[in-house]
């Protein structure tokens, strides 16, 4: 069975409709779905068609990276977080980002 990003970012924070929060989570796959185009670094004889087909098979990466950033919500770019004895700290984003490997363009 296949799902769109939204569905398996849904699946992944289990929620099984709140589509109060769609919006939010459609942003957040934009900003994934951008940040791994820029990290690809297209070559400019790349159609947008040939762009989304290679797109899909980062769908997981892009899943992760939505996922990553929705559970930084109201902590954004914090370093660490302390609270009621409870400690946290977080993996580097570009952890997940460097599964992507990007085109090398000769000048």
């Amino acid at each position: 069975m296949t799902y769109s990003r939204l569905e398996q970012l849904k699946i992944r924070l289990r929620q099984s409709d709140v589509s109060s929060e769609n919006e939010f989570l459609q942003q957040l796959i934009f900003q994934a779905e951008q940040d791994v185009r820029l990290y690809r670094n297209y070559p400019d004889n790349y159609t947008e068609e040939m762009i989304e087909k290679d797109m899909k098979k980062f769908d997981s990466i892009i899943v992760n990276l939505a996922l990553y950033d929705y559970n930084q919500e109201g902590g954004e770019f914090q370093i660490s977080s302390s609270e009621n004895g409870t400690s946290r700290s977080w993996i580097d984003r570009d952890k997940i980002l460097g599964k992507v490997t990007p085109f090398v363009q000769i000048l």
